[in-house]
């Protein structure tokens, strides 16, 4: 089980694919169904409880305090690949 701290989050590589309604996808075997390749960025916000990491997860970056910026301060980001919603 992985926790999160108060306004952490962590990056996992490998996430399971869930459906539209949040579900976890089950294949025939019964087991979980990985995004192999992906990764996906967890919020304490969206994990108030202990999580599993399931089958084929792995944790890319430890649970890191969320960057908190000033009024008058400013973050240069750089996308890496298109994004569709």
């Amino acid at each position: 089980m992985t926790t999160l701290p108060i306004r952490h989050y962590c990056i996992i590589e490998d996430p399971v694919i869930r459906d539209e309604e949040g579900e976890l996808v089950i294949d025939d075997n019964g087991q979980t169904t990985n995004q192999y390749g992906e990764t996906e960025i967890r919020f304490q916000e969206d994990y108030r409880a202990p999580f599993p990491l399931y089958h084929g997860e792995r944790i890319k970056q430890a649970p890191t305090l969320l960057t908190t910026l000033h009024q008058d301060e400013s973050l240069r980001i750089k996308a890496v690949r298109s994004y569709d919603k």
